[in-house]
């Protein structure tokens, strides 16, 4: 009896009708007294059901009861079945149910996640995935719930902490070609969160370094003019000098934000507080600096302009434009906000008022 449930169990497939159903009249057809207690117990919760089965066990883990593990652990599945056919199909199951619904119960994003991290130490970031064929219809389900709306910022915290532990970050060349089994549209999701990420990392690590009172008003311009242009960034990344890459992974650790661990290091005699912030703007290239660098801008093309998502850039080749640089004088008359925003109207189309950042 055992035999034929495990084989139920671990060999379950949906297009083999004819042979499922014979398993489950013979299981379900032998008296209780002559079953195992595991097969009882998969008997009484259905999972030995080629049509009930796999959504059974899919909606009693996302009632979110008790944990992914526990609710295994009361089926009285082995460890060996927890990656079965009937349970696959299950997990199946649930990420249709997380893509169409997340967006109104975020705590099932939890679920999903827990449901598919598999425990044992994989190393310092990553994430030992439970079905690793799956991880496509897995990250589809955590990220597409999520066009055209925001989850919580807890939420997404532990989306873009599971999707780049697992699967690394798609903005770098060479990120993991399980990439190409998730949807475009997902991708988008995550690298508009990385991108806002990283501006805001930008300027929450180097806020940390300010001093004087003169350098904090001067940042909140700073901060206030780039955030008002945070939904036309496409792209957005940062380097730090030794100090700004200390606080930021200082700061990933008590956040439990891996974004924070994002970034390039800037090298090329800067103070260790120095930071660049490298975006896109249309066909505009800019490179942001900290404290009192200027600001650098570069037609997309231009032999010149900084490639994004470097591991490392020498300061020299940031501070490098024949075409647009700029100081920031004049931040309680807006005076270099103004000439910034008209600078990128002209060349993107992308038009911003002063009552849009305004301090």
């Amino acid at each position: 009896m055992k035999n034929f449930a495990t084989a139920f169990v671990a060999g379950f497939d949906p297009s083999l009708p004819g042979a499922l159903d014979r398993i489950t009249r013979h299981i379900n057809g032998s008296a209780p007294e002559k079953r195992l207690e595991s097969v009882s117990v998969w008997a009484e919760a259905g999972l030995i059901d080629r049509t009930r089965g796999p959504k059974k066990l899919a909606a009693q883990i996302m009632s979110g009861g008790t944990p992914v593990e526990a609710a295994f652990d009361a089926l009285r599945l082995p460890e060996l079945l927890r990656a079965s056919g009937v349970v696959r199909a299950a997990f199946h199951h649930t990420c249709e149910f997380v893509r169409e619904n997340a967006a109104k119960s975020p705590v099932l994003i939890n679920i999903l996640i827990d449901w598919a991290s598999q425990s044992g130490d994989m190393g310092e970031g990553r994430v030992r995935l439970r079905y690793p064929d799956l991880v496509g219809e897995t990250v589809n389900a955590l990220l597409l719930p999520w066009i055209g709306g925001a989850p919580g910022q807890e939420t997404e915290r532990r989306v873009r902490n599971f999707v780049i532990d697992a699967i690394k970050d798609p903005r770098f060349a060479g990120s993991s070609a399980q990439w190409a089994d998730v949807d475009e549209a997902a991708r988008r999701v995550l690298t508009g969160w990385l991108t806002r990420a990283s501006v805001l990392q930008f300027f929450e690590i180097v806020s940390q370094t300010m001093t004087t009172p003169d350098e904090k008003r001067m940042w909140r311009y700073r901060r206030k003019f780039w955030s008002a242009y945070l939904p036309h960034i496409a792209d957005a990344w940062v380097c730090f000098g030794a100090q700004g890459e200390q606080l930021a992974r200082e700061t990933a650790r008590r956040t439990e934000d891996n974004s924070f661990k994002q970034f390039g290091r800037l090298n090329g005699a800067v103070a260790s507080t120095h930071a660049v912030l490298v975006m896109t703007i249309g066909d505009l290239v800019i490179a942001e600096w900290s404290h009192n660098g200027k600001c650098r801008m570069w037609r997309r093309g231009d032999h010149l302009a900084p490639k994004l998502y470097a591991s490392e850039y020498h300061a020299g080749k940031l501070r490098n434009s024949e075409w647009w640089e700029m100081s920031h004088t004049g931040n309680e008359t807006y005076g270099w906000q103004g000439k910034f925003a008209e600078k990128i109207r002209r060349e993107t189309g992308v038009s911003m008022r002063q009552i849009d950042y305004r301090v």
